[in-house]
Formats: structure tokens, sequence, C-alpha cells
């Protein structure tokens, strides 16, 4: 899941556009377990990435330390602090940045402290490289695709898939095989029954008979051609 998070981030970041509220309730999941990132009200298209923002939003426990100081900003480099928020979410199944309000919550986010025990050494410095205070040092989505630690995640999560295509598409040849069983068990039958049909003979010509024959004759000879 983490994988197809960063290929539609990194898809979003090659159109110039920052989605500025990344957050797990903003993911979806299809009929295929595919992702899919919604909520476009607070994002914002920029001339490139370089372009400086002072628009403040978004949820605070998934916010990058200068939006909570107001400082302005470059867009990308947020929204990959709230990747890195959400994998660790994920991962621990909490979300790092917490507190009783928004202040605290800031306090929280400005030391960028985080704590994953039982945790891949990848996994930990995969989220690491997102959660940096200073935003020049995090990553971009592009160099997380070509991580080891999601790399492996996407490979895994696409052989997963494949082999549930494979599934659905065996159960589908079960399904049909089976109804040509039945079909050609049906037209079997048919034949049987054809065969075991009762033969019915054309019905004899009756024998001519011999009384008549001879009152023809009388008759013939009495009125010859007059008959």
């Amino acid at each position: 899941m983490f994988g197809q998070l960063c290929e539609g981030v990194d898809y979003l970041h090659r159109l110039n556009i920052v989605h500025r509220d990344l957050k797990l309730e903003n993911v979806l999941l299809d009929s295929q377990q595919n992702i899919r990132i919604i909520d476009f009200g607070l994002a914002v298209s920029i001339r490139s990435h370089q372009q400086i923002l002072t628009s403040y939003c978004g949820t605070p426990e998934y916010q990058a330390p200068e939006i909570h100081k107001k400082q302005p900003y470059k867009g990308p480099p947020t929204d990959i602090w709230s990747l890195g928020v959400m994998l660790h979410a994920l991962v621990m199944g909490e979300l790092p940045f917490t507190g009783i309000n928004r202040q605290h919550v800031a306090r929280r986010a400005s030391r960028g402290l985080i704590e994953m025990p039982g945790v891949s050494k990848l996994c930990q410095a995969t989220a690491k490289a997102m959660i940096q205070l200073e935003p020049e040092r995090r990553v971009t989505a592009q160099e997380l695709l070509e991580s080891s630690w999601t790399a492996h995640h996407r490979m895994e999560a696409s052989l997963t898939a494949k082999y549930s295509e494979y599934q659905q598409s065996t159960h589908a040849f079960e399904q049909v095989h089976n109804e040509m069983q039945s079909i050609e068990q049906g037209l079997g039958e048919m034949d049987l029954r054809e065969l075991e049909a009762p033969i019915v003979s054309e019905k004899p010509e009756e024998p001519a008979d011999p009384t008549m024959a001879v009152v023809n004759c009388c008759l013939a000879d009495l009125y010859g051609d007059r008959l």
C-alpha cells in the first residue's frame, strides 16, 4: 500500500501539484485493493518545486514543522513529511505526533523525534528520511520509489496482485469447464434417449382380396369396354 502511495504522490509532484492534506483518512481502496488519494480541496498547482507558498493548511498531526511555525515553505517537502507520518501510522498503528491541542502537537512535531521499536532498520530509515526537520533534507517521492525498502514491498504487492489475478482466471476457467461438461453430459443423455426409442416400421401393404378379383373379372366379361 505504501508503495502505491509513493507512486501517487510522485505522479502529483511531477504534474506540479501539491496535495497539502495527505492523511490516512484521504486514502481509499478500490475493489482491486488499489489506493485512491482523495480530497483535493486544499491542493495547489505550482509553477515549479522551488515556488514558495504561504497558505497554512492541513491536518495538525500530519503537518510539517514549517507549516506549524507559519513559515514560507516549498510544497512537495510538506507532502513528503505527511507521507512519513502515514508510514509510521501504518507500521506502528499510531500517529507519531499527537497532543491535547494544536500547540502540543506542534511542539512535538518541531522536535521531529520518532520511535519505531520492533521495525526493520530499512523501514525506520525510510520513515526518518521523510521526517526531517529541514525540508531540503527530506527525500523526494521519486527517491522513495527507488529506495530498497519501498522497492521490495512494491515487488511483493505486485506479485500478490498477479497471483490474485491468476486465481481469478483459474476460477473462471473452472466455471467454463464445468459448464461445458454439463452441456456435453446433457447432449449425451439426449443421444441415448434417441437410441433407446422404439423403432416403428412402415405398415406393410395388405394382400389383395381374391373375392374382389373374381367379381372384377366377371364384370369385365359382361360389359367389356363400357366399364
